[in-house]
């Protein structure tokens, strides 16, 4: 027999709300577990910090023309 976790990687119907996940150790591998819950968020992605700009930068002024 193969690895279940392959076989049948999703479990729930992409129109209800989830209801089952595998369940995955410390390091991120499934252990062929099912897991009767939704899985808890765990996951934080760091958001970067602006860069700094060279010197003070100042809005631009929109000039207006007039065609004839």
């Amino acid at each position: 027999m193969g690895n279940p976790f392959f076989e049948q990687p999703i479990l729930n119907s992409p129109y209800e709300y989830p209801r089952r996940h595998w369940e995955l150790d410390p390091e991120g591998q499934p252990t062929q577990q099912i897991m009767e819950s939704r899985r808890q968020v765990s996951l934080i992605t760091p958001i970067p910090k602006p860069r700094q700009r060279g010197g003070r930068a100042e809005q631009q002024q929109i000039i207006w023309v007039r065609l004839l």
